[in-house]
């Protein structure tokens, strides 16, 4: 045994207790450094819009989970899977599945604060099965390219950031990215190049190949 990965899935109280998970956070924070101690690889497992769980405690996780010096993360947003205790709550109207766009919005800013720690996140979003495509998943955050959409939506955001306080109107701009998300960059039917020429007033968007880490993005150039 080299690795072990413990199904955390908040760092907060109330989203535990509300979601039965019957442990704490400090119960967590516990595990998680004496995996560490015992020299294990150790990778935790994130799920957001559990019950009770909000954009700030979904963030507040993460923080935490940053501090505990994990070797990778799984990120998967919740899931109403048919004939369990969440179905029946949100049959009953005591929970509200969270939404795929909610989740690709939420997840891109929580995978920044992974990136920003130089800590890969090795999953995101649960792996696409015949039984969940099939009708197992009945709400919430399913979609079979969900960690494609939140990358993309990732490198959205961090360009718009980088381009702010810049003229850009009639410009050409050319990114440079990793050769392996060339096509995350542009987004599902170039939505983000789209996007950018609608936000920025862009003439051309090129994007490019670059020696460049996986979440990295480079401006290369501004052009009239």
């Amino acid at each position: 045994v080299r690795t072990v990965e413990l199904g955390c899935q908040s760092m907060d109280d109330t989203v535990l207790l509300a979601s039965g998970r019957g442990h704490t956070s400090n119960d967590i924070q516990y595990a998680c450094r004496k995996v560490k101690e015992y020299g294990l690889s150790l990778i935790i497992q994130l799920m957001f819009g559990l019950p009770g769980d909000t954009d700030e405690t979904a963030r507040k996780s993460c923080i935490t989970a940053v501090r505990l010096n994990p070797d990778g993360i799984r990120m998967y947003p919740t899931v109403v899977i048919k004939d369990t205790e969440l179905y029946s709550m949100t049959l009953r109207g005591e929970y509200t599945p969270m939404s795929v766009e909610k989740a690709v919005d939420l997840c891109s800013d929580l995978f920044g604060i992974f990136a920003e720690a130089r800590i890969p996140v090795i999953r995101l979003g649960l792996n696409p099965s015949d039984d969940l495509s099939g009708g197992l998943a009945v709400g919430g955050a399913y979609h079979p390219s969900l960690g494609e959409l939140t990358r993309s939506r990732f490198f959205y955001k961090k360009i718009c950031s980088m381009l702010q306080n810049i003229e850009t109107a009639g410009k050409h701009l050319t990114i440079g990215v990793n050769p392996s998300r060339l096509s995350i960059m542009a987004g599902q039917h170039r939505r983000n190049i789209i996007d950018l020429k609608k936000e920025f007033h862009f003439r051309k968007v090129t994007i490019l190949p670059c020696p460049l880490s996986e979440d990295e993005i480079q401006i290369l150039s501004l052009q009239d």
